[in-house]
């Protein structure tokens, strides 16, 4: 089964919907409405050992409409709103990561007194707290797609900011969430020999190096792949638009192997984006969207691993029958 989520359709604002790969059948589990707290979800889902699904929208009724936290069944059923941000609209766009019986996530904007974005924490009494609130100057600001990711100890938080930082170009942060202790681990600069602008999150390797894309800067200014290893920056690969790919917004999937693979929103083929491997120094598109019944590339969500790393399963936002996006399957080379 696949879970996710669409920020417009069914009733409006949204739904939630599983995926059945067996039987190939899609089923709503819930449409959001404009008249209900919680709307217009940008951000997938996450489940727990019960059968539950957590995400978030972006968007909410009442305190400001700074978005919400949900849970509802993997069957679908009722849905029930665990807690609702205040402040200014901007709340959280990616999607939660569970430790333990806490769920982290990220906010653009959290406030007249937040308005860089904040870290929370929604714990198993439903009560959200902000380990941090970014400062723009120089740690960062506006964190959007990228989910957090820890380290194997579940101490320390890793992600991206997509604004901020020393040029106003976005970071790479690390957050030891015991201490509350931030450190930038890179501030993007643009140009030739560097990124700028990161959408999405990381990925961690056994090794525990980090890997992330920025959406422009590079070699071409039209995104790059890169790496943190023992605290060392490097720009892996410069997308140049055709063949490979421009503008990489989704984050990376990482296989067993350590091989990336990723989307861009543009380029290819047919200038409709393109799907990638990084692999052994080597960049190889996989596929080049035609924008027909094969889907334009969602800018937004990062493509899915299966259980024996075998096929990836993603996402577009536009194209298909309809022309309201699909769900794809690529298989590993």
């Amino acid at each position: 089964m696949l879970y996710g989520t669409t920020p417009s359709g069914g009733s409006g604002p949204g739904t939630i919907f599983s995926f059945d790969l067996n039987s190939g059948t899609e089923k709503l589990l819930h449409q959001f409405s404009w008249s209900e707290t919680a709307h217009i979800p940008v951000g997938g889902v996450v489940a727990d050992e019960l059968g539950n699904l957590y995400g978030t929208t972006a968007r909410s009724v009442g305190k400001g409409g700074a978005g919400a936290i949900y849970k509802i069944p993997v069957s679908g059923g009722a849905l029930s709103v665990l807690w609702v941000f205040e402040g200014q609209a901007g709340g959280p766009a990616a999607s939660l990561t569970r430790i333990g019986a806490n769920y982290y996530g990220t906010t653009t904007v959290s406030g007249d007194n937040h308005p860089y974005g904040d870290v929370f924490r929604l714990n198993s009494k439903n009560v959200v707290a902000t380990p941090w609130s970014f400062k723009n100057t120089p740690d960062g600001a506006n964190p959007t797609y990228g989910s957090l990711i820890f380290d194997g100890l579940q101490q320390n938080a890793y992600g991206t900011t997509g604004k901020g930082g020393v040029a106003g170009m976005g970071t790479v942060f690390e957050l030891n969430i015991k201490t509350k202790v931030e450190t930038i681990l890179h501030s993007f600069s643009g140009g030739l020999s560097d990124g700028a602008y990161p959408i999405s999150g990381l990925v961690m390797d056994a090794a525990g190096n980090l890997y992330g894309t920025t959406s422009l800067g590079g070699t071409f200014d039209w995104g790059t792949i890169f790496e943190i290893s023992n605290g060392v920056f490097i720009v892996l690969h410069s997308f140049s638009g055709t063949p490979d790919g421009r503008v990489p917004y989704a984050g990376l999937t990482i296989d067993a192997d350590g091989n990336l693979y990723g989307t861009t929103i543009s380029g290819g083929d047919f200038e409709q984006g393109t799907i990638f491997e990084w692999s052994n120094g080597m960049e190889t598109v996989l596929h080049s969207f035609d924008g027909g019944k094969d889907g334009v590339v969602d800018p937004i969500a990062t493509m899915t691993l299966d259980a024996n790393g075998m096929a990836l399963y993603g996402t577009t936002e536009v194209g298909g029958r309809w022309n309201k996006g699909t769900i794809f399957k690529i298989t590993v080379p």
